[in-house]
């Protein structure tokens, strides 16, 4: 992430909120861009509320629309079956403390590094919660990672890409696409190391237009840290939701303590996520 200076150093009066601007090039941008959850969903910017509702189509009518002629009644078909998906928001949030030497002793902006770590931080933990598997309290919302009547596969190893075709499959027969697979760092090495015959040193992998990014069947294969060695996501984006309100807040405060002559900086931002068709999204267990 390039740096974007957020203070100038040497100032130790004063405590202030960044500008929209700074903090979105100093956290929401890197948001956006860095966090393999937010990349692989439906982002939505909601200003202000801690619950939206999105409303959700679970099915069509059977009734179907008739050719007409002109100025003639036209069919009238029944509502849709609908529902409501709410997604509550919550807090995340990350703090650090600077010494005022620290602040005026050096000649690149503390502030601005310091600044990206939190980033980093909070990216971890919504990545985190998104792949969650384990109920236990940790995190207070989860993104497919405790989704129930998800399509559940299974294979015994690494050794082909079938389950991928499948996955596409499955999601196409929900009127969904799959928009990136997901997998663990390891697990996609051993899917790299796949070649395309006996004998190849071609892998299997394609390319996309992004450096570093392979595809699988044409669809992103992506690898986080949050997701098990066990596990590939096959992910619609269009049916999972990420709400990063638009409340994005930097703040520093020179005088966090001022008897120790310490200055403080904090970074939050207001998440939920949830998802509009679980069916749509196949979760592959590796070695079962």
């Amino acid at each position: 992430m390039a740096s974007t200076p957020i203070l100038q150093t040497g100032k130790t009066t004063g405590s202030r909120f960044f500008d929209a601007r700074a903090v979105e090039d100093l956290v929401t941008l890197p948001l956006l861009q860095e966090s393999v959850a937010l990349r692989v969903s439906k982002v939505i910017r909601p200003k202000l509320g801690q619950i939206v509702e999105i409303p959700v189509i679970a099915s069509d009518s059977d009734d179907e629309p008739a050719w007409t002629p002109e100025g003639a009644e036209i069919t009238r078909v029944s509502p849709p079956n609908a529902g409501t998906l709410t997604l509550t928001h919550y807090k995340v949030a990350a703090g650090d403390s600077i010494p005022w030497e620290r602040l005026n002793d050096v000649s690149y902006d503390v502030l601005d590094l310091v600044g990206q770590s939190l980033v980093r931080k909070i990216t971890a933990t919504i990545d985190a919660a998104y792949f969650n598997e384990v109920d236990n309290g940790r995190h207070p919302i989860s993104g497919v990672g405790l989704l129930e009547g998800t399509n559940n596969a299974s294979i015994s190893a690494v050794n082909n890409v079938d389950w991928a075709l499948d996955a596409v499959e499955h999601a196409a027969a929900h009127d969904a696409a799959v928009g990136a697979f997901v997998t663990s760092p390891k697990t996609l090495t051993a899917l790299a190391k796949i070649k395309k015959g006996t004998g190849s040193n071609e892998s299997l992998f394609g390319t996309s237009e992004a450096p570093g990014v392979a595809t699988l069947a044409g669809v992103p294969l992506i690898a986080s840290r949050h997701v098990s060695d066990t596990r590939i996501w096959a992910i619609p984006t269009d049916r999972v939701i990420v709400s990063l309100r638009q409340d994005v807040t930097v703040a520093t405060d020179p005088s966090a303590d001022f008897g120790r002559q310490v200055a403080g900086i904090a970074a939050s931002a207001r998440v939920s996520m949830g998802c509009i068709d679980p069916a749509a999204v196949t979760k592959v267990t590796i070695g079962s």
